[in-house]
């Protein structure tokens, strides 16, 4: 809770109120006496997740007696490394002992509205974590306030504020000259103008429970310690707690130890409490071992937003902890919440981790790991700039943690006599480690939080003094792949593009008053502070110059833009000297294989104002020749802001038959410093996107100018400064031109910064180009290195990276790290490949006839030597004939198309014939035996005579006695259940979901990119933790100089503030509906339908056929078929013959046979059952006999009875049944000359068998009845006739049957 601010004197009380207080000039300096107006409050967290008011503000207090007039006064609001964000220009009063509001940017959450403001700026956006605020008037500075991890307060930096926290006086106007003493994190108590004279009330806390008071000599647990907040509910107070040693920093400025409670080893989720901590040994030596059990009192603090403890006390207990195990984890959960249950925790993490960050290798020893196979990319080279590119980000910067070294020493500064960590071991030497490398985890590790960064510290310090086995993680080294991957870029040509990071062939060395960046034997390597940016002495000049000539000679691209390149004009001001350093980079290229290599020379127009680098073209004289001179498009957009593009034709040498073919190689504004007050709006686009999009605009201009090349193939080549998706980018691909990109197993970004890849350096095609376009590469020599390889970074510390020999990996002038950009190239044709349609004249084979009705043949079928065209060629009828109408010479079309894409049309004559008439059936309305033939009548009249259906007389037995009753057969298995149905459609799509909670907090605002000028500085080190020396005062300003050269590279520069939540996204639209699913189970039975009208005539049945598969296959009388399932078993392998066996003795009388029974009745029970009545009076169930339940019928037509009349069973059966009867009836006869030996049936008795045979299965009959019956299949078959008759006669209304 904020203390209470001091009220206002009683004096100056009583002279408000008398309205005697009088307006004052100020003074023009700090005035911690209380006589001038001082920042009183600064909110950084408006509109985040968990804030108090949607909108930033700062407040002024006036501390004295009279109002203070601030009109022209500017409250300047920078990051917390001291870049100056957006400024306000105040106006109006501060009354006397009075306030002033300034309301700054809306965050995405509404959460609080803040009095009336006196002034608004809603750019104005600070960090939520730490920022500065600086107070001007002119150029005198009034106050300044830094807070957090500010790098330039005033004395030392305020605590770090969150979401829900402000920075704030603790008394009211009370000025030290000390953020750190002045200044506290509170709840926000914003006031305006209209508070004058009042004392700022204590907000109401928000906990209203008191955190529990350790006890003197209890042993408090780590995790009561840790909290399950972002800070320990006992912070400040003194501690006792017990645990084991996880992990010792014993030296590297670390100085300290983690301690977890023993036996803890669980997952965690959000809003648990740790069971890890870091103990802070500060000055102390006796340094525990790991695994050594400890009881540890001390002072419980937040460090730079880690608890710790300042060990007072160590004790090393006699009876050891049970040892914590570390939790497995995929990777370390994303977001502040998931992850501070784990802070001083023993994890191992198990999940792929992919290298996404090594700049900072070379210097603080630590690496950023992104979860999952890939880097993490820059959001704008993916998705659009805005939402999508800031949500984007959001989700990176969750997700990023960095492996640590366990020391906080600057190997290339402080420590620069123990070799880098992780670049090399003391068994295995120098290996890289690139961005894109998977790295697997060979030890635990403790996760910790500092330097503003989630990390995993290895368990001891880590140098490259240790083995390779001693590192927390292994990896494959990639140099290899990546080396070679530019060797096969397809097509006859080539162009490619090179940023040579500032090739300089005039030395710092020979301009007067140029420094220089030196090794750590004193001896000057890179120019510094002067028009010359390159290598200071000529041993630095060749150690880049081998990089870079190694670099392009295996680039091998036939013509090659460059940028970086010298503009010796403007180094030395001699207009003839312009292409000097292009030249001399061409004679070093030419070296080893001489007149390779020639330079495009400059034209007589030069570009206005021109820089000190410049942009250029070389090219391979034996492939391609330059056609008239080069142009600089020479354009205001350009001037003083970037380098004017330079445009040029060339001619393949040798090849006549095709079209020349347009260079532009470009160098647009960088991201670094403001041009035009195009200051970085927050769409993830940086600074000047405007400026680039102006020059976009411009180059398209210039280009459509040179009307002679409108129709030449025309490439844009060049460092852009834009990623893929942003405005100056898009600007181009809406002027006509496409990127040229190739989709490739590695990845195919050229650039790394902030943690993330992403792609600047683009080639860029017009459409007739494209159509050229064979291939691509960006090749990932630079961008995924460390810049330890760098020749500007060599022997800075005691292992030279830079490599000895002739290795072509690490040797020297390796081409790795040759600069900080990657080269690209794409492969093409020069000539314009002649396409397949023009290639080929594919014909119609002939004329195609179909029958009415049927739909054409396959479309390849009716082309002449279709096998002849490339393979892959597709064909499609695209007007087929219409074959429902008869006649010939129709008309068709089959669209022939070849894999280029181009196609043919080949016209087809269709000839439509009609159908032929069908034969129509007969149907069988009469069998009988005449003379032991049988005889068919056919409903046409004919007759036919198929054949004696009676066998030899035998002689005749003697008769046998009766025989018994047979026992009834056992009623037949219920069939098994029918297979389930197929799932039902999927419903209707439901309502939209609720929408989700709040995004989480918006990130710390982009670190700031590399600028055009010098280079940044080496980064300097992480120094031990303790207390800040007072500032000394601010020398006089001295002249602005002229435009600093870009010096080598620098150290990444600390990450910029933390921006606003983003808006949150619009509900998106309902998505469209679902495939249809599977068809659902079946559903229950449906209630008995109504009895049905009478229906219409049935259909008879024309053929039973037995198919090959065993089917039996009806035919019925209107032409249709249906398959009734199968009825025969396979063929058994067929048996040798025997030989014949002899004449057997007759045999003996067989034993009279019991009296046997006949069959009186059959009739088809209500149940569609078959009950037999014997001629001893027992009636048998033969089993069902009836179909399933059909459809209801259409109404029928009732005819009377002759009146008078009544009705037998065959006047109410054969004429109702109909045609039906007929080939029943039939069936009696034939069923039972299938038991016998009629020669005229032999070709179906077998299908006759087996249909028999089938219905015999549904029959129970008695193997005695079957001996009656003659055989199987004929007795079924006359059976089923019978039965099948039965039902038809049979009659709903209880008549005989």
């Amino acid at each position: 809770m904020a203390a209470p601010r001091k009220g206002l004197g009683a004096a100056f009380a009583i002279a408000l109120a008398a309205g005697t207080v009088s307006v004052v000039a100020p003074t023009a300096s700090a005035a911690p006496d209380g006589s001038n107006v001082v920042i009183n409050e600064v909110y950084g967290g408006g509109g985040n997740t968990g804030s108090v008011f949607s909108n930033d503000f700062v407040e002024l207090y006036n501390p004295t007696g009279k109002d203070i007039d601030i009109t022209g006064w500017v409250l300047d609001q920078q990051s917390a490394p001291g870049n100056s964000g957006s400024k306000t220009t105040l106006s109006g009063i501060v009354p006397a002992g009075g306030y002033y509001l300034i309301q700054g940017k809306a965050g995405s959450n509404v959460t609080g509205d803040l009095p009336t403001p006196d002034i608004t700026n809603d750019k104005m956006d600070f960090g939520a974590k730490g920022a500065i605020a600086v107070l001007l008037n002119g150029d005198a500075e009034v106050d300044r306030v830094g807070w957090g991890s500010a790098a330039k307060p005033e004395g030392s930096a305020a605590a770090g504020t969150s979401n829900s926290t402000s920075i704030q006086r603790k008394a009211a106007g009370v000025d030290s000259d000390n953020n750190a003493d002045d200044f506290e994190a509170a709840a926000p108590t914003p006031k305006n103008s209209s508070n004058a004279g009042g004392t700022p009330v204590d907000p109401v806390p928000t906990d209203p429970d008191p955190a529990p008071q350790p006890q003197p000599d209890a042993i408090t647990p780590i995790a009561d310690i840790q909290g399950t907040g972002a800070t320990s509910p006992l912070e400040g107070q003194t501690v006792t707690t017990e645990g084991v040693v996880t992990a010792v920093y014993d030296e590297g400025g670390k100085k300290g130890f983690f301690l977890q409670t023993a036996g803890t080893g669980a997952v965690k989720n959000p809003g648990d409490a740790s069971d890890g901590i870091f103990i802070y040994m500060g000055t102390r030596t006796d340094y525990p071992m790991r695994g050594d059990s400890l009881r540890v009192s001390g002072k419980v603090s937040e460090y730079f937003n880690q608890t710790q403890i300042t060990a007072s006390a160590i004790e090393k207990l006699t009876e050891a902890l049970a040892a914590p195990k570390a939790v497995e984890i995929d990777t370390l959960p994303a977001g502040d919440d998931a992850r501070e249950p784990y802070e001083g925790m023993l994890v191992r993490p198990k999940g792929p981790y992919t290298v996404t960050n090594n700049y900072t290798l070379n210097n603080t020893g630590d690496l950023g790991l992104a979860p999952g196979a890939l880097a993490h990319r820059t959001p704008t080279d993916v998705v659009a700039p805005g939402a999508p590119a800031n949500e984007l980000q959001a989700k990176q910067d969750a997700e990023v943690v960095y492996l640590d070294d366990g020391r906080t020493a600057n190997y290339f500064r402080t420590d620069k006599n123990t070799p880098l960590p992780y670049l090399v071991t003391s068994d295995k030497g120098i290996k890289s480690i690139r961005t894109g490398d998977q790295v697997q985890f060979q030890t635990d590790v403790v996760v910790d939080y500092s330097f503003d960064q989630w990390r995993f510290q290895p368990l001891q310090p880590v140098t490259g003094k240790n083995a390779a086995e001693e590192l927390p993680i292994s990896w494959e080294d990639s140099r290899a792949g990546a080396y070679n991957d530019i060797d096969n870029v397809a097509g006859d040509y080539s162009i490619g593009f090179f940023n040579v990071l500032n090739y300089f062939s005039t030395l710092g060395r020979d301009v007067s008053g140029c420094k220089a960046y030196n090794n750590m034997y004193g001896t000057p390597v890179a120019a510094k502070n002067c028009t010359v940016r390159g290598a200071f002495s000529q041993d630095a000049f060749q150690d880049q110059q081998a990089k870079i000539v190694t670099a392009i000679n295996k680039l091998d691209a036939n013509v090659l833009g460059l940028s970086e390149i010298e503009n010796t004009a403007t180094v030395t001001g001699d207009v003839a000297k312009r292409d000097e350093a292009l030249q001399n980079l061409v004679d070093a290229l030419n070296e080893k294989e001489p007149g390779k290599w020639d330079l495009v020379k400059s034209p007589q127009n030069l570009g206005s104002d021109e820089d000190f680098i410049r942009v250029g073209f070389i090219y391979q004289p034996a492939k391609v020749k330059p056609v008239g001179e080069s142009i600089i498009f020479d354009d205001a957009a350009f001037t003083r802001t970037a380098r004017q593009p330079l445009a040029q034709e060339f001619d393949t040498v040798g090849n006549d038959q095709d079209k020349n073919f347009v260079a532009v190689v470009n160098h647009f504004k960088s991201k670094g410093s403001v041009a035009k007050d195009d200051a970085d709006t927050g769409d993830g686009q940086g600074n000047n996107a405007n400026v680039r999009k102006a020059q976009s605009e411009a180059l398209l201009k210039h280009l459509g100018a040179q009307t002679k090349w409108a129709d030449l193939p025309t490439f844009l080549v060049g460092d852009f400064n834009a990623y893929t998706k942003e405005d100056a980018i898009t600007t181009l691909v809406d002027g006509g031109f496409t990127l040229v990109e190739s989709e490739k197993d590695f990845d195919q970004a050229s650039y790394q910064f902030d943690g993330q890849l992403g792609t600047l350096d683009h080639v860029l095609a017009n459409a007739a180009t494209m159509e050229m376009v064979k291939d691509s590469v960006v090749w990932n020599i630079n961008g995924d290195e460390s810049a330890a390889f760098e020749y500007s970074r060599r022997k800075y510390n005691v292992q030279d990276f830079f490599g000895e020999g002739a290795d072509p990996l690490y040797g020297y002038g390796n081409p790795f790290r040759s600069s900080d950009h990657d080269p690209v190239k794409v492969g093409f044709s020069a000539a314009l490949d002649e396409k397949d349609a023009k290639k080929f004249t594919p014909e119609a084979d002939e004329a195609v006839t179909v029958t009415q009705g049927d739909a054409v043949p396959e479309a390849i079928t009716a082309i002449k030597d279709a096998d002849k065209l490339p393979e892959g060629t597709k064909f499609e009828w695209t007007k087929p004939a219409d074959t429902a109408t008869v006649g010939d010479g129709q008309e068709g079309e089959i669209t022939v198309t070849y894999p280029d894409n181009s196609t043919d049309t080949v016209k087809i004559v269709v000839h439509v014939k009609p159908k032929a008439e069908e034969e129509k059936p007969r149907f069988i309305v009469k069998a009988e035996i005449k003379d032991g033939d049988l005889v068919v009548t056919y409903d046409n009249g004919e007759t036919e005579n198929l054949g004696k259906v009676t066998g030899e007389d035998g002689a005749a037995g003697a008769d046998g006695p009766k025989g018994d009753t047979g026992a009834r057969g056992p009623k037949g298995d219920t069939g098994a259940q029918g297979p389930k149905g197929d799932k039902g459609d999927t419903g209707a799509q439901g309502p939209a979901g609720k929408d989700g909670k709040d995004g989480a907090d918006g990130k710390d605002g982009q670190q700031g990119p590399k600028g055009d000028t010098g280079a940044q500085g080496p980064k300097g080190d992480k120094g031990d933790q303790g207390p800040a020396g007072k500032d000394g005062k601010d020398g006089a300003d001295g002249k602005d100089g002229q435009q600093g050269p870009k010096g080598d590279k620098g150290a990444q520069g600390p990450k910029g503030d933390k921006g606003d939540q983003g808006p949150a996204g619009k509900d998106g639209k309902d998505g469209q509906q679902g495939p249809k699913g599977d068809k659902g189970d079946q559903g229950p039975a449906g209630k008995d339908g109504k009895d049905g009208r009478d229906g219409t005539d049935g259909r008879g049945v024309t053929a039973f056929v037995v198919n090959d598969e065993g089917h039996l296959i009806v035919t019925y009388s209107d032409g249709e078929t249906a398959d009734l399932g199968k009825v025969t078993g396979e063929n058994g392998a067929g048996g040798e013959q025997g030989p014949k066996g002899d004449t057997g003795a007759a045999g003996a009388d067989g034993a009279d046979g019991k009296d046997g029974r006949g069959i009186v009745n059959l009739e088809v029970d209500e149940d569609g059952e078959l009950i037999a009545t014997y001629t001893d009076g027992e009636t048998q169930n033969l089993g069902r006999v009836t179909g399933a339940d059909g459809k209801d019928g259409k109404d029928g037509v009732n005819a009377p009875a002759p009146a008078g009349e009544g009705s037998s069973v065959s006047d109410r059966c054969l004429p109702g049944v109909g045609i039906m009867a007929l080939p029943l009836l039939a069936l009696i006869p034939l069923g039972l000359a299938a038991t016998m030996d009629i020669p005229a049936l032999a070709p179906v008795k077998e299908q006759i068998n087996a249909v028999g045979a089938a219905m015999q299965s549904q029959l129970p009959m008695s193997p005695e009845m079957l001996q009656v019956a003659g055989g199987v299949a004929g007795t079924a078959l006359a059976i089923a006739a019978i039965a099948t008759l039965a039902t038809l006669c049979s009659t709903e209304g209880g008549s005989s049957k």
